[in-house]
């Protein structure tokens, strides 16, 4: 058993509160800043995607799913985070609310899993099967897809409603995790990133070894029906993108939900030492800020990686006068 006679030391506790405050106080600026870039950024692609019919392809229906997904983390994790520190109101300790805030968050994480798990196998296809995988991968079946992964991650996240990862702290007193808490955190790492990667993993291995045998460049040779040089470009630049794309989501999230997960299996709720509170506090603010600036990334990284989305120059202040000029298809 863990000694915690440490929290009967006013003194001790006190210092532990002003170091939490501290971060709490440097995180709601920064978190708040990031938010905004991020909430203008992500909102600019929906726009631009929404304006331009030359922007509504398969592939950029993808990245509105992803950019929805963002916007809506960073609204509702930095909005009430700031409603929390900067007002008397502690949103946090309302079950009702906290509760909203875990199934939204974890909702939008699990969608954008499935989401870059279905872009990835779309590049497979393109690769290996590029002819087959043009005629299949329509708008509709993007939305299809994208649409089943929403469903599917708000079904499997409806445990929560039922307070499986709400765990009532006893103030200063160890309150024990159930059992039903710990599985379930450690599933949903296996939802969020096992299943998803391993498939992300299979595909891109595979696309890898089939530019490398060159084997795309033979299939692409049968038919008259594609430029050679072009889409080979496009094709190597969009599965570049999505690569990107996904490891900016690992690095983002995989530490965060790491930690959540190694503090929901825990034996009880309260750090068994002082270092072990202030380990916590350092890291929770590093990884927040990993994840606030993942979801704020995303959109440029669509802008100058994404060949429709670059030709716009959406992220610049001047415009030439073809910069509406995209490609016509990108699948």
């Amino acid at each position: 058993m863990d000694d915690l006679s440490f929290y009967n030391d006013t003194d001790t506790i006190h210092q532990l509160q002003l170091f939490t405050y501290y971060f709490n106080l440097v995180g709601c600026v920064l978190y708040t800043l990031i938010a905004i870039v991020g909430i203008i950024a992500n909102g600019i692609v929906l726009v631009m995607v929404g304006k331009h019919k030359q922007l509504r392809t398969a592939m950029n229906y993808f990245i509105t799913n992803l950019a929805a997904a963002d916007l809506i983390i960073l609204v509702v994790l930095v909005v009430p985070r700031d409603i929390n520190f900067l007002t008397s109101w502690n949103i946090f300790r309302i079950q009702g609310s906290l509760i909203a805030i875990l199934y939204i968050q974890h909702v939008c994480i699990q969608a954008t899993a499935l989401i870059l798990a279905i872009m990835s196998i779309s590049r497979y296809t393109m690769v290996v099967l590029p002819l087959k995988a043009k005629a299949e991968w329509t708008v509709h079946r993007v939305w299809f897809c994208c649409g089943a992964s929403w469903f599917v991650s708000a079904l499997l996240y409806i445990p929560l409603f039922f307070g499986v990862l709400s765990v009532h702290e006893g103030g200063y007193e160890p309150t024990i995790i159930p059992i039903t808490t710990k599985v379930f955190a450690s599933l949903k790492m296996v939802f969020i990133f096992l299943l998803p990667f391993s498939v992300i993993v299979f595909c891109y291995t595979r696309i890898i070894i089939t530019f490398r045998r060159g084997r795309y460049n033979l299939q692409k040779k049968h038919s008259a029906n594609i430029d050679t040089d072009a889409s080979d470009d496009q094709t190597r630049r969009l599965a570049r993108m999505v690569l990107i794309i996904i490891l900016v989501f690992l690095l983002s999230w995989a530490p965060m939900q790491s930690l959540q997960t190694w503090l929901f299996v825990r034996e009880h709720t309260l750090p068994a030492s002082p270092a072990q509170w202030r380990l916590i506090e350092v890291l929770s603010f590093l990884f927040r800020l990993l994840i606030y600036a993942g979801s704020s990334i995303n959109p440029f990284i669509y802008a100058y990686t994404n060949p429709s989305f670059k030709k716009l120059n959406m992220f610049r202040v001047r415009k030439s006068a073809d910069s509406v000029a995209t490609q016509s298809s990108q699948l």
